[in-house]
Protein backbone atom coordinates (compact mmCIF):
# COMPACT_ATOMS: atom_id res chain seq x y z
CA UNK A 1 0.00 0.00 0.00
CA UNK A 2 1.30 3.47 -0.69
CA UNK A 3 0.35 6.93 0.47
CA UNK A 4 0.29 9.60 -2.19
CA UNK A 5 -0.76 13.13 -1.78
CA UNK A 6 0.02 16.46 -3.23
CA UNK A 7 0.02 20.08 -2.29
CA UNK A 8 0.03 22.73 -4.98
CA UNK A 9 1.91 25.80 -3.83
CA UNK A 10 2.65 29.25 -5.16
CA UNK A 11 1.08 31.57 -7.68
CA UNK A 12 3.33 30.71 -10.65
CA UNK A 13 2.48 28.40 -13.52
CA UNK A 14 4.60 25.64 -12.00
CA UNK A 15 3.02 23.86 -9.02
CA UNK A 16 5.22 21.78 -6.78
CA UNK A 17 3.45 18.61 -5.86
CA UNK A 18 4.48 16.07 -3.30
CA UNK A 19 3.82 12.39 -3.22
CA UNK A 20 4.42 10.29 -0.19
CA UNK A 21 5.13 6.62 -0.55
CA UNK A 22 5.59 4.34 2.42
CA UNK A 23 5.68 0.62 2.70
CA UNK A 24 3.30 -0.48 5.42
CA UNK A 25 4.84 -1.68 8.65
CA UNK A 26 3.98 -5.05 10.09
CA UNK A 27 0.67 -4.92 11.81
CA UNK A 28 -0.62 -2.03 9.74
CA UNK A 29 -3.56 -0.37 11.45
CA UNK A 30 -7.01 0.22 10.02
CA UNK A 31 -6.07 3.89 9.60
CA UNK A 32 -3.23 2.86 7.27
CA UNK A 33 -5.84 1.29 5.03
CA UNK A 34 -8.11 4.38 5.12
CA UNK A 35 -5.63 7.07 4.11
CA UNK A 36 -5.18 6.91 0.33
CA UNK A 37 -4.80 10.34 -1.27
CA UNK A 38 -3.75 10.14 -4.94
CA UNK A 39 -1.64 12.09 -7.40
CA UNK A 40 -2.20 12.20 -11.15
CA UNK A 41 0.14 13.07 -14.00
CA UNK A 42 3.49 12.76 -12.19
CA UNK A 43 6.80 13.76 -13.76
CA UNK A 44 9.95 12.60 -11.98
CA UNK A 45 12.14 15.16 -10.25
CA UNK A 46 14.84 15.12 -7.64
CA UNK A 47 13.93 15.31 -3.95
CA UNK A 48 16.86 17.67 -3.34
CA UNK A 49 15.19 20.27 -5.56
CA UNK A 50 12.40 20.77 -3.05
CA UNK A 51 13.01 23.30 -0.26
CA UNK A 52 12.52 22.21 3.34
CA UNK A 53 9.58 24.57 3.81
CA UNK A 54 7.68 22.67 1.09
CA UNK A 55 8.53 19.27 2.58
CA UNK A 56 7.57 20.35 6.08
CA UNK A 57 4.38 22.05 4.90
CA UNK A 58 3.31 18.76 3.39
CA UNK A 59 4.50 16.84 6.46
CA UNK A 60 2.53 19.06 8.87
CA UNK A 61 -0.56 18.66 6.68
CA UNK A 62 -0.13 14.90 6.74
CA UNK A 63 0.27 14.85 10.55
CA UNK A 64 -3.00 16.76 10.94
CA UNK A 65 -4.79 14.75 8.25
CA UNK A 66 -4.00 11.49 10.02
CA UNK A 67 -5.09 12.92 13.37
CA UNK A 68 -8.37 14.18 11.85
CA UNK A 69 -9.01 10.78 10.27
CA UNK A 70 -8.54 9.09 13.63
CA UNK A 71 -11.11 11.43 15.17
CA UNK A 72 -13.52 11.17 12.23
CA UNK A 73 -13.36 7.38 12.12
CA UNK A 74 -13.26 7.14 15.93
CA UNK A 75 -10.00 5.23 15.75
CA UNK A 76 -7.24 5.59 18.27
CA UNK A 77 -4.35 3.53 17.07
CA UNK A 78 -1.56 2.62 19.36
CA UNK A 79 0.72 4.39 16.90
CA UNK A 80 0.23 6.36 13.71
CA UNK A 81 2.15 5.63 10.51
CA UNK A 82 4.29 8.73 11.08
CA UNK A 83 4.91 7.81 14.69
CA UNK A 84 6.11 4.35 13.69
CA UNK A 85 8.30 5.53 10.83
CA UNK A 86 9.88 8.39 12.82
CA UNK A 87 10.13 6.21 15.95
CA UNK A 88 8.31 8.69 18.25
CA UNK A 89 6.67 7.99 21.59
CA UNK A 90 3.10 9.10 22.38
CA UNK A 91 4.14 12.35 24.11
CA UNK A 92 6.46 13.30 21.26
CA UNK A 93 3.69 12.64 18.76
CA UNK A 94 1.25 14.83 20.70
CA UNK A 95 3.81 17.65 20.76
CA UNK A 96 4.37 17.22 17.02
CA UNK A 97 0.60 17.34 16.38
CA UNK A 98 0.32 20.55 18.42
CA UNK A 99 3.21 22.20 16.57
CA UNK A 100 1.75 21.15 13.21
CA UNK A 101 -1.73 22.42 14.10
CA UNK A 102 -0.39 25.78 15.28
CA UNK A 103 1.74 26.18 12.16
CA UNK A 104 -1.08 25.31 9.79
CA UNK A 105 -3.45 27.72 11.56
CA UNK A 106 -0.95 30.53 10.95
CA UNK A 107 -0.48 29.44 7.34
CA UNK A 108 -4.27 29.35 6.78
CA UNK A 109 -4.55 32.94 8.01
CA UNK A 110 -1.75 34.03 5.69
CA UNK A 111 -3.32 32.17 2.77
CA UNK A 112 -6.71 33.81 3.41
CA UNK A 113 -5.12 37.26 3.19
CA UNK A 114 -3.30 36.26 -0.01
CA UNK A 115 -6.57 35.01 -1.53
CA UNK A 116 -8.15 38.42 -0.87
CA UNK A 117 -5.23 40.19 -2.56
CA UNK A 118 -5.47 37.84 -5.54
CA UNK A 119 -9.23 38.38 -5.83
CA UNK A 120 -8.76 42.16 -5.77
CA UNK A 121 -6.05 41.85 -8.43
CA UNK A 122 -8.24 39.69 -10.66
CA UNK A 123 -11.15 42.10 -10.26
CA UNK A 124 -9.04 44.73 -12.06
CA UNK A 125 -9.26 42.59 -15.22
CA UNK A 126 -12.89 42.03 -16.22
CA UNK A 127 -13.46 38.59 -17.69
CA UNK A 128 -9.77 37.83 -17.14
CA UNK A 129 -8.69 39.71 -20.24
CA UNK A 130 -5.07 40.92 -20.13
CA UNK A 131 -2.54 41.92 -22.76
CA UNK A 132 -0.68 38.95 -24.23
CA UNK A 133 2.35 41.10 -24.95
CA UNK A 134 2.67 42.60 -21.51
CA UNK A 135 0.76 40.74 -18.80
CA UNK A 136 0.55 42.61 -15.51
CA UNK A 137 2.99 41.61 -12.80
CA UNK A 138 1.46 39.91 -9.77
CA UNK A 139 0.88 42.08 -6.70
CA UNK A 140 4.25 42.76 -5.07
CA UNK A 141 2.98 41.98 -1.58
CA UNK A 142 2.42 38.33 -2.56
CA UNK A 143 6.15 37.67 -2.76
CA UNK A 144 6.66 39.09 0.73
CA UNK A 145 3.71 37.09 2.01
CA UNK A 146 5.09 33.89 0.46
CA UNK A 147 8.45 34.48 2.16
CA UNK A 148 6.64 35.06 5.45
CA UNK A 149 4.62 31.86 4.92
CA UNK A 150 7.79 29.87 4.25
CA UNK A 151 9.37 31.32 7.41
CA UNK A 152 6.32 30.25 9.47
CA UNK A 153 6.86 26.66 8.38
CA UNK A 154 10.60 26.74 9.06
CA UNK A 155 9.97 28.23 12.53
CA UNK A 156 7.61 25.35 13.25
CA UNK A 157 10.33 22.94 12.15
CA UNK A 158 12.64 24.66 14.66
CA UNK A 159 10.00 24.27 17.38
CA UNK A 160 10.12 20.51 16.86
CA UNK A 161 13.81 20.54 17.70
CA UNK A 162 13.24 22.69 20.79
CA UNK A 163 10.23 20.72 22.04
CA UNK A 164 11.43 17.18 21.32
CA UNK A 165 15.19 17.45 21.46
CA UNK A 166 17.95 16.81 18.96
CA UNK A 167 17.52 13.03 18.67
CA UNK A 168 13.76 13.11 18.03
CA UNK A 169 14.20 16.00 15.61
CA UNK A 170 16.81 14.04 13.66
CA UNK A 171 14.39 11.09 13.44
CA UNK A 172 11.61 13.33 12.15
CA UNK A 173 13.89 15.20 9.77
CA UNK A 174 15.19 11.91 8.36
CA UNK A 175 11.61 10.70 7.97
CA UNK A 176 10.57 13.89 6.16
CA UNK A 177 13.57 13.91 3.86
CA UNK A 178 13.43 10.21 2.96
CA UNK A 179 9.67 9.69 2.86
CA UNK A 180 8.61 12.68 0.83
CA UNK A 181 9.42 12.45 -2.85
CA UNK A 182 8.78 15.07 -5.45
CA UNK A 183 6.63 15.07 -8.48
CA UNK A 184 6.15 18.17 -10.57
CA UNK A 185 3.31 18.96 -12.90
CA UNK A 186 3.68 21.59 -15.57
CA UNK A 187 0.47 23.60 -15.78
CA UNK A 188 1.13 24.84 -19.30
Amino acid sequence: MSYRSYAALGVSSLAICLALSNSPSRGASSLDKQVKPTLTNPVNASNQDVPDYVKYDFFFRRVIFIKEQEVKLQIRNETTPIQREANLDVEQMRALEEIAATCLAEVRQQDAIAREIIQEFRARFPKGIVSKNQPPPPPSELETMQQSRNAMILRARGKIKLALGEQAFEQIDKYVKTSISVRRNNLD
